[in-house]
């Protein structure tokens, strides 16, 4: 308003109107741009952390026992099987019918075909 006082002719008051607006639409631009680059890089920090989980060791390892959940059993073959207790490598630790206790401590109870009559 003070320039039309100071015989400031009107196209360039309108010019500087125009571009006053112009220069705080592309401040407001940069302004969003910066703040965007900023949650980027939050983002890309955050990720970074994943980089220092340690590695998951495989689902099976070469030690492992074997482990079968289902076998098909004959019927007549049923009266045969007995419990023996065995180590990891599979040398028998004693020799009684249902793996009783003998002092050694079997680390595996497996159940075998024995020599019961059928």
């Amino acid at each position: 308003l003070g320039c039309l006082w100071c015989d400031v002719p009107m196209g360039t008051l309108a010019a500087i109107i125009a571009l006053a607006f112009a220069q705080m639409s592309e401040f407001e631009q940069v302004a969003t741009a910066f703040t965007h680059l900023l949650n980027i890089l939050n983002a890309l920090q955050r990720l970074t952390k994943y980089f220092e989980i340690p590695q998951e060791l495989p689902a099976e390892l070469p030690g492992d026992p074997q482990v079968r959940v289902r076998v098909k059993v004959d019927r007549e073959d049923l009266a045969t099987f007995e419990l023996k207790r065995c180590s990891a490598d599979g040398s028998e630790l004693d020799a009684s019918p249902m793996g009783g206790e003998s002092g050694r401590g079997g680390l595996i109870t497996v159940c075998v075909r024995g020599k019961g009559q059928a």
